[in-house]
């Protein structure tokens, strides 16, 4: 996945909501397995835990942890560029210290 295709940050909070659901789906359907469960919500919950659409979106969580992770703005905006413009202009001009 290359830096442009890196999803949002909403995409990604959705990505890691996906992939938590399917995690606690997969525990319940083993717990409903191991226990005395009722039967007729076996294939329920394995249908749940067991879909393709989730698994792919656990393949996707460690792409959403670094965008997640990522601190800096998604952009500079005009007022960012502006504001530092005018912190430069302030700035007082000084001459080379070796004379060039």
């Amino acid at each position: 996945m290359t830096i442009s295709q890196l999803p949002s940050r909403r995409r990604a909070w959705a990505t890691l909501a996906v992939a938590g659901t399917t995690l606690a789906a997969s525990a319940l359907l083993a717990a409903m397995l191991l226990g005395a469960g009722a039967v007729a919500f076996v294939p329920l919950l394995g249908a749940a835990a067991l879909t393709g659409w989730a698994m792919s979106a656990c393949l996707r969580v460690p792409t959403a942890v670094v965008v997640l992770r990522d601190e800096r703005p998604d952009a500079l905006t005009t007022g960012h560029l502006e504001a530092l413009r005018r912190e430069l202009a302030e700035l007082p001009e000084t001459a080379h210290p070796l004379g060039l």
